[in-house]
This record gives C-alpha cells, sequence and structure tokens, in this order.
C-alpha cells in the first residue's frame, strides 16, 4: 500500500470541519487501520509522540481551524510523520514557521533521513536548503538549471541568474555553503538622506 510507503505534505491545507490537533494526526495512522476500525493506543502514542517531535504536544486538544499558520503547519506535518513512511514529499515544509521552528523542522527531518528515510522537499528558502540538502534541483521556468550535491549546484551565479538578486555563498567549515541574499544586480540599495 503506497500510503505506507509515502507521506506527502501538501503546500497549504484549510480544515474543513472541527478537528483537534491529535484527531488530525491520528489520520496519518489511517493506513494502518482495517476498515471501521479506531485507532489502538499504539497509534495514539506514534501521533503524540509526532506532535512532540515538532514542537505541537501542547496543542492535541486545540480545534486545528483555531491554530496559527505555524502551529497548524507543525501538526500536518506531525500527521505525515505519523505515518512513518519511507519517503517523505514536503511541499514547503517551513512555510509560516517562525526560525525556531524551521530549524527545529529540518532537524527533524534530518534526523529521519538518518534513520534510512528518503526526504524530497521544495522551498524557496535556500539558505534554509543550502544548509540541510545533501542534493538541491533549481528549477527556472519549469526548467532544471541545475542539479547535483549542494556545494556543486548551489553556487553564487546560478542563484544571482534563479532569483535575479545577488547571491553570495560562503562555505562554512564543514564544507555548507552559508547562502545570502541581497538587492538586484545594477540596483545598489538606497539609503536614507
Amino acid at each position: 500500500m503506497a500510503a505506507r510507503v509515502l507521506g506527502y505534505l501538501p503546500q497549504g491545507f484549510e480544515p474543513f470541519f472541527p478537528a483537534t490537533a491529535l484527531d488530525v494526526v491520528l489520520l496519518g495512522r489511517t493506513p494502518f487501520l482495517g476498515s471501521f476500525a479506531t485507532p489502538s493506543r499504539r497509534d495514539v502514542e506514534v501521533a503524540r509522540a509526532a506532535l512532540g517531535e515538532v514542537d505541537a504536544g501542547g496543542l492535541e486538544e486545540r480545534d486545528v481551524r483555531s491554530l496559527s499558520g505555524g502551529e497548524r503547519q507543525r501538526v500536518y506535518l506531525a500527521r505525515v510523520l505519523a505515518g512513518e513512511p519511507r519517503v517523505l514529499l514536503l511541499d514547503e515544509p517551513t512555510a509560516s514557521l517562525d526560525p525556531r521552528h524551521r530549524f527545529l523542522v529540518l532537524d527533524v527531518l534530518k534526523r529521519r533521513v538518518a534513520t534510512g528515510v528518503t526526504c524530497v522537499f521544495s522551498t524557496h528558502e535556500v539558505e534554509l536548503a543550502a544548509r540541510t540538502a545533501d542534493d538541491a534541483v533549481l528549477l527556472s521556468r519549469g526548467a532544471v538549471l541545475a542539479s547535483g550535491p549542494v556545494r556543486e549546484s548551489v553556487t553564487e551565479r546560478l542563484l544571482t541568474e534563479l532569483f535575479g538578486v545577488l547571491a553570495c555563498v560562503t562555505p562554512l567549515a564543514d564544507g555548507r555553503p552559508l547562502v545570502t541574499l541581497g538587492t538586484p544586480p545594477g540596483n545598489p540599495p538606497q539609503g536614507r538622506g
């Protein structure tokens, strides 16, 4: 069954009906339930652990419709993680997250990858991707601009071409690139008089 192997997080999702955060995360356990079965004690434990992993344990009894965008994003990621998939497909997994939770989510993904899980995610936050990903694919107007190891595909020239702003890529001590994006070429920042 594909749902036991593949976990998918869409870019955005609006809840249509009242449900607690725990109920939403338990939906990730659906592939393990029989017809008309209710979640087992283990299913609830896995769901609670997934909420805790993304720092959303305190939200489990809250209606997802009342959550902020970042809280909701973490709950939906917990739903995917609760399914214990071998492959994660995540569209903008750090969208709506504050800096602390961005890094927390990326650490969660790295830990999953360390256990043998494959993780593919899309993001416009190239700075975070460069610090997290092993490989990168840069897309421009639906075509592949570059692909391969982050150290080779995330370059100043390619990022400047892709985003239309000056890019600075500085290698860190571990060899990963530190990316900063600036102003559009030819448009220096304007000072205030």
